[in-house]
């Protein structure tokens, strides 16, 4: 089909235009057996999965590997890993405590299962923490950025 000039893809001067029904047909007829993709095209299960799959970890072109932030660590850490209970007591509520010597990282050998209590013992035998602060904790005393508790 020919332009003729008077239109122009896009532009709003075609909004509003009378199209004559000779004109009409022609178009309808052309466009017969087309499937228009703006209707919603939808990827099967099979190939959902498939998708699913060629991204996960490593495969995925925003991993980070070991050089992942430590909230992005403990997240991913959570959900590879069931939560168990703590190593020492066998408390429900327990966290993960990176164990001495380790750098962060994505394999679970790195990490403890460790209630507050254990963990909060665990790194008193860190480096962080002064010999006089390590004393402070290990006598059950607060330090001085801990909040009392509401009894």
């Amino acid at each position: 089909m020919e332009n003729k000039g008077w239109f122009k893809r896009g532009h709003k001067t075609n909004v509003g235009r009378i199209v004559s029904k000779q004109t009409r047909l022609k178009i309808s007829a052309k466009n017969k057996g087309h499937v228009y993709r703006g209707t919603g095209w939808k990827h099967g299960e099979t190939t959902k999965a498939k998708c699913r799959e060629a991204k996960i970890a490593e495969k995925n072109p925003q991993w980070k590997g070991d050089e992942a932030s430590y909230g992005a660590i403990h997240k991913w850490l959570k959900r590879n890993h069931e939560d168990t209970p703590c190593e020492e007591c066998g408390n429900e509520k327990a966290e993960w405590a990176l164990k001495h010597g380790e750098r962060h990282g994505h394999y679970r050998s790195k990490y403890r299962r460790l209630c507050r209590k254990h963990h909060a013992e665990y790194d008193i035998t860190g480096s962080k923490r002064t010999p006089e602060q390590r004393a402070r904790i290990s006598e059950g005393k607060r330090l001085s950025w801990q909040k009392k508790k509401n009894s």
